[in-house]
Formats: C-alpha cells, sequence, structure tokens
C-alpha cells in the first residue's frame, strides 16, 4: 500500500512539473508582441522587403520574421512562421517577431479583407500565445488595420503604425480616384464610399488605448492627402503625426521612417 501512495505521489509531483513548465513556457511566450506589417492597395511582399532587410541587418528582428498568405477565396492561410526563442525579454539578443501579410486579392473590398485580416491576426496570436499584436500598415493596409479595429473593439492591438493610408479617402484631384472602378477597392477608397462612411461611423469604437503613429508623404505622387493620411486624429487622441517628403509608393522605403518606426513600435 505504502508503494502505492508513493508511486501516486511521485506521479502527482510529475504532473506538477510538467503543468508548472507548460505555464511558463506560455507566460514567456505571451510577452513577446509579434509585429504584423501589412501591404496597401496592389501591394505584395516586395512592398516591406527594405524595412525587412534593415531590421533584419539590424538584429531588431534576427530570425524571426515570418509571412501568411490568404489565398484568393479567403478560405485558407498558407506560410510559415518562426519562434525563434534565443533570448527573453530586457536579454541580450532579444527579438520579437515580425510576420507579414499578405492577400492573394489584393484589390478585394475593404470588408473582405478586413474579415482576411482578422483570421490571420488570430492564427499568428495563436501561434506566438500573444495576447497582444503592433501592425504596420501601408496605405490600405492601415485602413484594414482601422476597420479591423472599429469592428472589433481592438483590446488585442498595442500599437499602429499608419504609412499615408487613406482613412477619409484617396486625393480626389489624383488620376487614381478617378480609375473605372474595376476593382472593389477602388470603389471602397472613393472619399465618402460607402465603406468609408461605414467605418467612419464607429470612430466611437476606436480603442483609445492603442498607441498610434501616423505618417503622410508630402512628395509629388499626392495620392493621400494629409488631412487623409491623418484621419485617425477624428478615431483617437492617443497619436501622433508626422509628415515626411517622400511619396506615396516610397514612403515604407524611406530611411528616416524606417527608422522611427523601428525605435517607436520596438522599443
Amino acid at each position: 500500500m505504502k508503494k502505492i501512495i508513493c508511486a501516486l505521489m511521485s506521479l502527482l509531483v510529475m504532473m506538477g512539473c510538467v503543468l508548472t513548465t507548460s505555464i511558463n513556457q506560455v507566460s514567456a511566450s505571451t510577452e513577446k508582441i509579434p509585429t504584423i506589417i501589412m501591404h496597401g492597395f496592389t501591394g505584395d511582399a516586395k512592398t516591406f522587403k527594405t524595412m525587412r532587410q534593415v531590421y533584419k541587418q539590424n538584429g531588431t528582428i534576427g530570425e524571426n520574421y515570418g509571412e501568411l498568405t490568404m489565398s484568393k477565396d479567403g478560405k485558407k492561410i498558407t506560410g510559415h512562421l518562426k519562434r525563434v526563442d534565443v533570448a527573453g525579454p530586457g536579454e541580450e539578443g532579444y527579438t520579437r517577431p515580425v510576420v507579414n501579410f499578405l492577400f492573394k486579392d489584393n484589390t478585394a473590398s475593404l470588408q473582405k479583407q478586413t474579415v482576411w485580416f482578422k483570421d490571420m491576426v488570430n492564427y499568428t496570436k495563436n501561434f506566438y500565445g500573444a495576447k497582444k499584436v503592433n501592425i504596420i500598415g501601408h496605405s490600405m493596409g492601415g485602413l484594414v488595420a482601422t476597420r479591423y479595429i472599429v469592428d472589433t473593439g481592438g483590446k488585442d492591438i498595442n500599437k499602429l503604425v499608419t504609412l499615408d493610408s487613406p482613412i477619409l479617402g484617396v486625393n480626389p484631384t489624383t488620376n487614381f480616384s478617378l480609375l473605372p472602378y474595376l476593382d472593389a477597392a477602388l470603389r471602397d477608397l472613393r472619399p465618402f464610399s460607402a465603406a468609408l462612411v461605414t467605418t467612419l461611423a464607429k470612430a466611437n469604437s476606436f480603442n483609445k488605448n492603442i498607441k498610434v503613429m501616423s505618417y503622410a508623404a508630402t512628395g509629388s505622387d499626392v495620392y493621400v492627402s494629409k488631412n487623409s493620411a491623418h484621419g485617425l486624429k477624428i478615431y483617437t487622441k492617443n497619436i501622433s503625426v508626422k509628415e515626411v517628403k517622400t511619396t506615396h509608393t516610397n514612403i515604407q522605403h524611406d530611411a528616416s521612417v524606417i527608422n522611427e518606426v523601428q525605435k517607436w513600435v520596438f522599443k
């Protein structure tokens, strides 16, 4: 009988050790906040190529980089994520994971892209055991993130960076806004479109705890006005706005933007 009791006690101790180890692993991983980078209208893997290269070279992300792609029909997520835990938060060599979101249908409606974005955010959080994520969105990518936040409450968003995102629509004086309605995204990006009006109507639902930094490009191809790029000021007061003398298509490659975003997001 004593042998049985001793065996049971040993088993309980072993189970306790395993359980403690499992909890510790989860706790450690939740301290890592993944950063999502999201392309805009017609964007692809090249959109953030320069930023990724710089962050990898200077050790900001190290090997903690992955990509997720949503299929054209929005039903399947493919790609690869890495969990490289070479150091803990505050330790030398610690890096946070960065995940590049890609949509096969990069001209889909705002509503569709938001649904896909939600699925991919949940996938990312589950993989890393994270409660929150950061978002860096170029152009329509920042608008998709905004719609996601007002639709869900955004409690899982830590920081948001928008890079010349048409929060209030594209500049009506540009040829871009005059293009025929060939794509759903173009319809939604026009000022006062139903998609933008619906999003703006939910402005009060924007989580005020999210730290926001919005950039406006003031170069030659002014596809997005400064007011539109800084449109999140309508949604929150927890925001910093900046202007950069560069183009809409190049803002995510601008060295000053890359450096500022790195210090602000990863500090």
